[in-house]
């Protein structure tokens, strides 16, 4: 095995990119990361293990947000039938594109089916020329007469080499959608007579929340719901990435910070909202624990959740849309009347909206702020701050509501004051990227704080030395009045100089 391939690579390379990209992890990897989802893999692989040859399996549905694991937990399923001997006689896992964007009729599917089965085939060795010429020209027939001839072969092929067939099909919901209802019955009724085939499949939500598939698959499939990761998941998580991505050094220094910083790990949990894409994302900033400018860290990081959190919103319909996004602006949790007074729409509309958008897992309830009612927040912190980031005005102090959030929730008060004090006692840089930090670091101390006051007073003088746009940073009608009378004696006392040079009466050396 070359390096870049080692379990225990050092991070970057390969190593940095397969922890953005799980399908990119090797099997020593996979093996060693995959600590949340035991029980869940255990339960299918008794479905395996117990499904009698001449009886048809209970087809099965793993349901979940985006990033909750479903296509790590059904690559997990595959490797744990290569790694069993038993199973591994009886059933061939057969993998397929995260989404199968060529298929559009049932023909196509069991046309790729066909091809995975080849690919398995060969995987273990067997001899697959001639089956791969056939499957070329079964995927030139006409639609009508392609399902037939395509399930046909793989029958045959089931049984010649006595292998039952388990389908991980991610994105079933996707794909039934995309081959269209009519060919849903034909579909469901191979499935539920066809003993070779098990189909284990992935789902943003259960079929039967969609009427769409009421009539073909009501009821039909086992549903498993992923729920979001535990406080003592989330920590085997991490500590299983220290110890592949960079070896036990690494786990022990991971560790060490779990222990100094307790509070860490339950802010990781309401960033994350116990997501395990997240979880892993969030695995470097954790890993480097940083404490001078964070700006670029989570940047870098934001960004690259960027692709994952527009398709949630873009999978929205527009109201639903519409109110997560006044949901994110408002960052604190919302009551139902200031939404509807946000939103311009009626509450009796919005209701049903914030259900569904509760049982996607964007939102959750939460008690209003010195009141006995409950309001209504983002269930993933970061996904809001990304929100905040991508979609806050334009003035500078509103643009950097995210980073203050973050900080706040990230840092702990004496780690935001210790911070605070490390760049007081820095020589000032006067860039416009260090003065977005030092406003946000200042915004994110404690009101009580000393070093909230001092760090916004040298962050006025540098930036009026500067000659810079002071009230893009400073807003001396609301959160900066203490500072307005301050800032206006500073200015009038710099210009004093000039003022007393053209004075004739004032006698200057």
């Amino acid at each position: 095995m070359s390096e870049a391939l080692q379990p225990n690579a050092p991070a970057g390379g390969f190593a940095a990119i397969s922890k953005y990209n799980p399908h990119l992890w090797s099997a020593e990897q996979l093996r060693a990361i995959f600590v949340a989802r035991q029980h869940e893999l255990s339960e299918l692989l008794d479905t395996l293990r117990t499904t009698p040859v001449d009886s048809v399996g209970q087809h099965t549905l793993l349901i979940g947000a985006r990033g909750m694991g479903k296509s790590t937990l059904m690559q997990r399923l595959a490797l744990a039938v290569d790694d069993d001997a038993e199973l591994r006689t009886h059933w061939l896992a057969l993998r397929f594109p995260e989404e199968q964007y060529t298929v559009n009729t049932v023909g196509q599917f069991w046309a790729n089916v066909l091809d995975s089965l080849i690919d398995a085939l060969e995987q273990r060795g067997q001899p697959t020329q001639a089956l791969d010429a056939q499957a070329q020209r079964l995927a030139a027939l006409p639609p009508a007469e392609q399902a037939a001839a395509c399930l046909d072969a793989i029958n045959h092929c089931a049984d010649q080499y006595q292998q039952r067939l388990l389908l991980l099909v991610d994105n079933t919901d996707l794909l039934l959608h995309n081959i269209g209802a009519a060919a849903h019955w034909s579909l469901r009724q191979v499935l539920q007579s066809n003993a070779r085939l098990l189909w284990v499949g992935g789902s943003y939500q259960s079929l039967e929340a969609d009427s769409h598939y009421h009539d073909a698959f009501l009821d039909f499939f086992r549903n498993i719901e992923l729920r979001p990761l535990r406080l003592e998941e989330m920590q085997q998580a991490l500590l299983a990435l220290a110890a592949t991505f960079g070896g036990d050094s690494a786990r022990h220094a991971m560790q060490s910070q779990l222990n100094a910083h307790p509070e860490r790990l339950p802010t990781l949990r309401q960033l994350s909202g116990g997501n395990p894409r997240t979880t892993v994302m969030f695995y470097e900033l954790l890993a480097h624990s940083p404490h001078g400018d964070v700006r670029s860290d989570l940047e870098a990081l934001l960004d690259a959740m960027t692709p994952l959190y527009k398709a949630r919103m873009d999978a929205l319909a527009e109201l639903p849309r519409k109110l997560l996004a006044h949901v994110f602006e408002h960052w604190a949790p919302i009551s139902l009347g200031q939404l509807a007074d946000a939103s311009h729409v009626a509450k009796s509309s919005i209701s049903p909206q914030l259900q569904r958008l509760q049982l996607d897992g964007l939102i959750e309830k939460t008690p209003l702020h010195g009141t006995t009612r409950s309001g209504y927040q983002a269930a993933e912190r970061f996904f809001n701050i990304w929100y905040l980031m991508r979609f806050s005005p334009r003035r500078q102090r509103a643009r950097l509501a995210w980073l203050v959030e973050f900080m706040r929730l990230w840092f702990s008060q004496d780690e935001l004051c210790q911070m605070a004090r490390q760049r007081l006692d820095a020589l000032p840089i006067h860039h416009a990227h260090e003065w977005d930090y030092e406003r946000a670091l200042a915004d994110a101390l404690p009101p009580d704080a000393p070093e909230r006051y001092t760090l916004r007073w040298r962050l006025l003088k540098d930036l009026q030395d500067c000659r810079a746009r002071l009230h893009e940073f400073f807003d001396f009608n609301v959160e900066d009045r203490d500072f307005k009378d301050a800032a206006d004696y500073r200015q009038r006392l710099r210009a004093l100089p000039e003022q007393l040079r053209r004075c004739p009466h004032a006698k200057t050396e």
